[in-house]
């Protein structure tokens, strides 16, 4: 068999570490913002955006569907130069999605295996989620960078966020009529055609019925983030100064954040319905955090001593699958770990337990929540330094 070509110029041995801190954020990112000491204690700093418009938090998703289309011409370009056939690689790309999913329906399962839930209830199982929407891009971005061109490829991405469009505001809603982006979504009303997928096909196996905050149709929109970051990788492959990919990082991240910003004015800027303009303008965002890392770790810092004020973040982000997997399982089963009783004679978890006597009896209610957050964080930290001295790093 003849090998898969992606292109013919010489490969680059050494890794990204600016993208690897850039992912190792983002795994911060995503601890402090669903490892809090209490839900319904903390600062709405840490809250996603309720349905449409964008808060801090929102960033963090579409930033790592960015950040794997940006490592996707490396991993490409690595398989290229061992010579792997095309069935292998190929291969390759369906075993790492299948894997992702069931990862994603693992921690689905683990949140819903309580003592207070058994036994499980298989007919409202929540079927996607987070590692479930890198599962189904992955690969079809994967093979359409095979297969196409740079050029393409930005076509590709145009075309699918222009249909999008048309099909969220052009597009009657069965049941319902002319789309009405506005409404959230509640009880049996499905007012977008987002939702709709959802209720239709995916019934009560969601997280937020009738709709899901990764829900089916979304999943189309999620494919140009991902393709932002394929244009923007090859880019860095392909140019050894990466002076002039610096440049261009940014010019273009300052275009897609003002394009965003104002086709967000009549399409509104929704993470949990992924609109083309959230799209654009997350993508823009992610494409100048890009380059200022680039800039600062891989040419101003990098060997020098204070690269290791970034350790942390780059642990997690050599192991970021491990992070994700790892945290979310610890959280669901401190929310779920009987310990005792409450004064009103209701089970107290031992999540709750170690907020309650480490925190809460000597800080706000809201402060104990996030510091909460910051010392978990930095004692996983050391397992993963530990995973790191060791070089294990976990990779499906």
């Amino acid at each position: 068999m003849t090998e898969v070509l992606v292109d013919q110029s010489e490969p680059k041995p050494e890794r990204l570490l600016s993208l690897d801190i850039f992912r190792g954020l983002m795994v911060i990112g995503m601890m402090l913002v669903d490892w809090p000491g209490s839900w319904n204690t903390r600062f709405p700093l840490f809250n996603h955006a309720e349905w449409l418009g964008i808060t801090a938090p929102d960033f963090i998703f579409p930033s790592f569907m960015f950040i794997m289309g940006v490592a996707l011409p490396f991993s490409f370009h690595a398989k290229k130069s061992v010579g792997l056939a095309p069935a292998k690689v190929y291969l390759s790309i369906f075993r790492r999605a299948v894997l992702l999913f069931l990862l994603g329906y693992f921690l689905n399962f683990c949140w819903s295996a309580s003592p207070k839930v058994w036994p499980i209830d298989w007919s409202h199982m929540r079927v996607l989620g987070v590692l479930q929407r890198f599962a189904i891009v992955f690969p079809l971005v994967a093979i359409a960078y095979l297969h196409l061109s740079t050029r393409k490829l930005v076509y590709l991405g145009i075309g699918i966020l222009l249909a999008y469009w048309v099909a969220m505001t052009f597009i009657p809603v069965p049941g319902f009529g002319a789309p009405n982006l506005a409404v959230l979504p509640q009880g049996e009303v499905a007012p977008n055609l987002a939702t709709w997928f959802d209720k239709t096909f995916l019934h009560h196996l969601v997280d937020n019925y009738p709709y899901d905050s990764e829900g089916l149709l979304s999943n189309f929109p999620a494919i140009a983030t991902t393709l932002i970051g394929v244009v923007a990788g090859t880019w860095l492959r392909t140019d050894d100064a990466r002076t002039e990919t610096l440049n261009r990082l940014f010019a273009w991240g300052v275009l897609l954040v003002i394009l965003g910003y104002f086709w967000g004015l009549s399409f509104p800027l929704s993470k949990k319905l992924w609109t083309s303009s959230f799209v654009l303008f997350m993508g823009g965002w992610s494409l100048l955090l890009l380059s200022a890392l680039l800039w600062l770790v891989d040419i101003r810092i990098k060997g020098s001593r204070w690269i290791s004020a970034f350790a942390i973040p780059r642990w997690f982000g050599v192991n970021a699958i491990a992070g994700i997997v790892i945290f979310t399982f610890l959280d669901n089963v401190m929310s779920r770990w009987p310990v005792g009783k409450k004064a009103d004679q209701t089970v107290c978890v031992l999540k709750e337990f170690l907020n309650d006597r480490l925190f809460k009896s000597w800080l706000s209610e809201n402060h104990a929540s996030w510091v909460y957050s910051v010392v978990a964080i930095l004692l996983l930290s050391l397992l993963f330094r530990w995973f790191h001295n060791r070089k294990w790093y976990f990779r499906v």
